[in-house]
Order: structure tokens, then sequence, then C-alpha cells
């Protein structure tokens, strides 16, 4: 469903089997932003913000989740999220994050993913 919204606001947007499938496209592949979920087999959301932060180039990180209380979001702002939101909030909020997160690649909106 992200995808997909992300896709009609006309956003390249590419899909992982789980966290470590995400971090290997990470360090393969460009993109301007990460949306990634805290629950995934083999690397949690948590452990892929971490990674992504220690990239070369780390990217901005925007997470939705169910799983959002004061502590986690507390959490993962520490970790480096660009943005934590409400899983199952309005599409429309996550679009926003994800152009937010983007800004400084508007001048190739195609990096962004």
């Amino acid at each position: 469903m992200i995808i997909g919204a992300l896709r009609s606001h006309g956003w390249r947007a590419a899909g992982a089997a789980d966290g470590l499938d995400a971090l290997r496209r990470l360090q393969h592949e460009e993109f301007g932003a990460v949306v990634t979920d805290l629950q995934m087999p083999r690397l949690d959301g948590l452990a892929l913000l971490r990674e992504v932060r220690r990239l070369e180039h780390p990217i901005p990180v925007v997470v939705p989740t169910s799983l959002l209380d004061k502590q986690v979001e507390s959490r993962l702002r520490w970790a480096g999220a660009f943005q934590v939101l409400s899983k199952g909030g309005p599409l429309r909020d996550l679009v926003r994050s994800v152009e937010e997160a983007c800004l400084p690649s508007r001048r190739d909106p195609a990096r962004c993913a």
C-alpha cells in the first residue's frame, strides 16, 4: 500500500523482503529516503535505522509503526529517524514525510524512493 501511494505521487519506490534485504539494496543502489516498519525478519527497523546512519552517505529514514508510544518514538529519534508516524494514519502524511525527507534531493526526484 505504501509503495503504491508513493508511486501514485510520482516517486520511484521499491520494496524489500526484509530488513537485511533493504540494507543490501541501500548499499548497492541510490535512494533519497527509507520508509521502514519496526517489525521485520532478519533485521528489524531499529537495527536498519542504525545501519543506515552508519552508511557513507546516510539518508533520511521515515518510520511508520503500530508500536508507537513515547518510549519507542524517543528511541527512534535518538537513533536518527527523520520522522516517526503512527502506522494506519493517512497515507498523505507518509507521502508528505517522504517529500520533506527528500527536499535536498528535489533536483533529482527519481533518486528518492
